[in-house]
């Protein structure tokens, strides 16, 4: 995976804080790096839009071949949030709870399809991300 300087950190609906890197698109990560992934967008207001929330082989996602592709330059995803997360029950289990609070990751708002939430569904309306950076992170 690319070092970036900038961070984002989002909040999950069990109130877990989840930092991430962000990358602009076109992104490229070597084979077999498997992790947690948001394509995103910022609002009018600068904060971070959540278009397609997932997890799997970061190679695999940044692909034109993704099926989801389409659907994320379509709601004008400009970046990829991830980071490196090898246990499928992590990266499941925070999946979920991203997707939780964030509803606007959703069609017809985002690319996660309605009705793939295996969550349970307590979150407020639309959330965007916590521009908190953390800048000094190492590059």
């Amino acid at each position: 995976m690319e070092k970036s300087g900038e961070r984002c950190k989002w909040i999950g609906q069990s109130g877990l804080r989840y930092t991430y890197t962000v990358l602009k698109l076109p992104c490229a990560f070597h084979a077999g790096q498997a992790g947690n992934f948001i394509f995103a967008r910022k609002n009018p207001d600068g904060r971070w839009s959540p278009v397609f929330i997932g997890q799997g082989e970061l190679g695999v996602v940044c692909t034109p071949i993704n099926e989801q592709w389409e659907c994320i330059l379509s709601h004008r995803a400009t970046h990829i949030h991830c980071h490196l997360n090898e246990p499928l029950q992590a990266r499941e289990q925070e999946r979920d709870d991203l997707l939780s609070r964030y509803k606007n990751a959703f069609a017809p708002y985002g690319c996660n399809p309605v009705g793939a939430e295996r969550a349970s569904g307590k979150a407020q309306g639309d959330r965007m991300g916590d521009p908190e950076s953390d800048l000094s992170a190492a590059k």
